[in-house]
């Protein structure tokens, strides 16, 4: 399979790119299917190969397997896990296991990648953002009140002096832009 990306920029987008044989590593792959730019972002590759077997035909050790697939449009995750209970398994060896003795686990893509229950840690971090963005407002508008209040006899002299509403307006606009930023 190839992603999306390498078929539009390396294969020209062409419609009958299925069934074409590529070169990867001097060893001859022919294209079975083309991955969406959706799913394309979470994959570490253009090009995907079949699995190979293990060396050595006897060697039944622990292999770790992480498949990616889409499921046909109406199914659900119940559905999926479901069918995967009961779908029998065949090893190199002829041999059929069930997936419960394999170790299979259906998990959305979405929870593979972030976490399945990220949703209320990340409500919690925003709200405590959130705290400390208000906290640090409301000590800026109290330091801008105090200065305001210090600055009284200052104003009133620059009024003295014939300093319009409006200039005292936007020099004290000015200051306070600069000291929020």
């Amino acid at each position: 399979m190839v992603t999306e990306r390498f078929w539009r920029a390396k294969l020209g987008a062409d419609a009958d790119v299925i069934g074409r044989v590529l070169s990867v590593n001097g060893n001859l792959a022919t294209i079975v299917g083309v991955v969406s730019d959706r799913v394309a972002v979470a994959l570490p590759s253009d090009v995907f190969l079949p699995l190979t077997p293990p060396p050595t035909s006897s060697e039944r050790g622990l292999h770790r397997l992480g498949i990616l697939a889409r499921p046909a449009p109406g199914v659900s995750l119940k559905q999926l896990r479901a069918a995967m209970a009961h779908a029998p398994l065949s090893t190199q060896e002829g041999h059929s296991t069930r997936p419960q003795e394999s170790g299979i686990n259906v998990v959305p893509l979405r929870d593979y990648l972030v976490g399945a229950n990220v949703g209320r840690t990340l409500r919690a971090l925003s709200g405590a953002v959130l705290l400390v963005l208000l906290i640090s407002c409301v000590n800026v508008s109290n330091l801008l009140l105090l200065r305001s209040a210090q600055r009284e006899e200052e104003l009133a002299m620059r009024v003295a002096l014939g300093a319009t509403r409006w200039r005292l307006f936007r020099q004290v606009l000015s200051e306070s832009l600069l000291v929020g930023c």
